[in-house]
């Protein structure tokens, strides 16, 4: 079946945007390994409790489980970004002295 491979794709895929993402651009180490573990949240309606959910159910607490994470690391991601950006984007002011421009 075409499906065969998908989820083993699909993990080295992820496993290398992270590794990209960590290595070659800003992400924290902290962030990239939540963004590898957030997947393994969708396991959490396996335990004998929620698995009694309906199909229904525990398909969209899986969904939850995942994405509430992911939501939250992007928000901060983000947040970072910006304040990077703004930073760096402030105008050179030549007239403050020595002192200012090194903090």
């Amino acid at each position: 079946s075409p499906t065969d491979g998908s989820l083993g794709m699909g993990v080295v895929s992820m496993f290398a945007v992270v590794m990209m993402g960590r290595f070659f651009g800003a992400l924290s180490t902290g962030l990239a390994i939540c963004l590898l573990v957030a997947p393994l949240l969708a396991w959490i309606v396996e335990l004998p409790r929620l698995r009694k959910l309906p199909t229904g159910w525990r398909g969209a607490v899986r969904l939850a489980c995942v994405v509430v994470p992911l939501v939250v690391f992007v928000f901060i991601a983000q947040r970072k970004f910006a304040e990077a950006s703004a930073a760096h984007s402030r105008p050179f002011d030549q007239s403050a002295p020595l002192e200012t421009m090194e903090k």
